[in-house]
């Protein structure tokens, strides 16, 4: 397992992969050490609320109702 080092702030943050729980279905699921990376690139504020699956139907219920 990689650890990723990002400066934040002035700040060496070491990341690893985090076990999350989907708010929508209850499972875990993995929030990697790249995903983080991501996110913080993008300055999101908050972790994943949902898994890959459920990101995808909530996805496709948007497309589909559009």
């Amino acid at each position: 397992m990689r650890i990723y080092s990002t400066i934040e702030k002035g700040e060496m943050l070491k990341m690893k992969d985090k076990i999350l729980i989907c708010k929508k279905c209850g499972k875990e699921f993995i929030f990697t050490e790249a995903q983080q990376v991501t996110y913080q690139r993008r300055i999101f504020k908050k972790e994943p609320q949902l898994c890959a699956r459920c990101r995808r139907r909530t996805d496709q219920i948007i497309t589909l109702g559009q």
